[in-house]
């Protein structure tokens, strides 16, 4: 009696070992349904590159507020608009090519409403409001507008260009005359 009972436990044993190896675990489904709908998805995402945010800050080129025309095509580098926690004189500075009269109010309007509709185009937008320093009335001191851009859905920022998405960003501004 007791070897039929060893041999049906040996038996009942072997089908429960060959059974648990067939079988995929928990945490191997959820790891491939991970990746059925999480991957595919990024795959569908529609890229956002650094050629496209440079067209359109090309153009950009003469960028009129008051008078006063900046040029947002000679920016070239991206990490500029980030990188200037260190050394504020590394951000995108735009020097006015003419004297005017120009209204810190007016330009952060122009600079939200212009530049927010051609992002937008490609899948960016502005999260929050443009915050400014200096640019004071009646002084000549530079405008910094610091900010933050955000991706849509559906859309997928290349490599180069991850860092905008995660910092803030600056631009100064520098006029040829006196702000209104």
């Amino acid at each position: 009696m007791n070897k039929k009972l060893f041999k049906l436990f040996l038996l009942i044993s072997l089908l429960a070992i060959v059974s648990c190896s067939n079988k995929v675990t928990s945490s191997e489904k959820e790891e491939a349904d991970y990746n059925t709908t999480y991957r595919i998805k990024e795959d569908n995402s529609t890229p956002i590159t650094k050629e496209q945010i440079l067209n359109i800050l090309k153009s950009l080129n003469k960028f009129e507020v008051g008078g006063e025309i900046w040029d947002f095509s000679t920016i070239t580098d991206l990490s500029k608009f980030y990188d200037y926690k260190g050394n504020i004189y590394n951000s995108v500075q735009l020097t006015s090519s003419t004297a005017g009269n120009a209204s810190v109010n007016e330009l952060v309007k122009k600079f939200k409403s212009e530049l927010s509709l051609k992002l937008e185009e490609i899948g960016i937008y502005f999260p929050e409001d443009v915050t400014t320093w200096y640019g004071d009335p009646d002084s000549m001191r530079p405008l910094h507008l610091q900010f933050k851009l955000a991706v849509k859905d559906g859309y997928k920022p290349d490599d180069e260009i991850q860092q905008l998405f995660s910092n803030d960003l600056m631009i100064i501004f520098i006029t040829k005359s006196k702000w209104k």
